[in-house]
């Protein structure tokens, strides 16, 4: 069976699938061989693999539509970039899949020992399952990790000149430093609301929080509804000596309280929430670590 629940911490709203089954259905007679779920579950993800590629195929046109913007490229250059676009997609495909294949081995596999491979299958691999992950990656997400495809880079450094290059970086870091900036907006707006910090607070704070994200821990997260509260739990991970310098005794009560929370909640990490997208996504920790 299958139970959706809803939980809500700090006003963020997260929708998780737990799958339970009742160990009176072990059947008389099961296949549970390792080799044969493999090749069952690959072929389950057939229908769901092709949506996937032709979603693929869209973030690629969205990445040529951003080069052309930025590069002014010939008409030979776009079409040498548009080949090496669908053969990126082809291998990030193949990466997907084996990506995806991994996951439910590591979730089906005990379930297959009981149940058999057929039972497993269907129940880990049917292509509702992955639906709450499409929900969480958005297409700046998927077009981010595409492009650090060595296939791509490379096609990007043989084809553009060396000022499209330089250009086409720089835009690319003013996204990111914008897209950063707006993290750290969102997360002292939010905390703001919480603590009413006074503007010599709120200066202080924000160059605690610059310096909690200077890595680019949360980058891969800014396309998924997941981010707002990564962001959050990364804010939380500053320490609490830290904190106290800047907060007041009653700031620091409420402080504590929404820390409690989050940390209730520290075995959910950015992995786990996409499912088998961790990987291709090259998720890190929300925050660094002091030591």
């Amino acid at each position: 069976m299958r139970f959706i629940t809803q939980l809500s911490i700090l006003g963020i709203p997260a929708w998780f699938v737990v799958l339970v089954w009742p160990a009176a259905c072990v059947a008389d007679e099961t296949t549970n061989d390792a080799s044969d779920l493999r090749a069952g579950v690959a072929t389950k993800l057939q229908p769901v693999t092709e949506k996937q590629r032709q979603r693929f195929h869209g973030c690629m046109k969205l990445k040529l539509e951003e080069l052309e913007q930025a590069c002014d490229l010939t008409g030979e250059q776009l079409k040498t970039l548009d080949i090496a676009a669908k053969g990126t997609v082809e291998r990030f495909t193949d990466r997907w899949v084996e990506s995806t294949i991994r996951w439910i081995e590591q979730r089906a596999g005990p379930f297959a020992k009981n149940q058999g491979n057929e039972a497993a299958i269907e129940q880990f691999a049917r292509e509702e399952a992955f639906q709450q992950f499409e929900y969480y990656i958005g297409a700046g997400m998927i077009g981010a990790a595409m492009s650090r495809e060595p296939l791509w880079r490379k096609a990007l450094e043989k084809t553009l000149t060396a000022e499209q290059l330089a250009e086409y970086d720089a835009v690319t870091r003013r996204r990111q430093a914008s897209i950063s900036d707006t993290m750290v907006d969102y997360i002292l707006a939010t905390l703001d609301q919480e603590l009413i910090l006074s503007n010599k607070q709120r200066q202080t704070v924000r160059g605690m929080l610059v310096d909690q994200l200077a890595h680019g821990e949360l980058n891969t997260l800014r396309g998924s509804i997941w981010g707002s509260y990564f962001l959050m739990s990364a804010s939380y991970k500053i320490p609490e000596e830290d904190w106290s310098k800047v907060l007041s005794a009653t700031q620091m009560d409420i402080w504590k309280e929404k820390a409690t929370k989050m940390q209730q909640l520290g075995s959910m990490d950015a992995k786990s929430m996409v499912g088998p997208w961790g990987e291709l996504l090259e998720f890190e920790a929300a925050g660094k670590q002091k030591k």
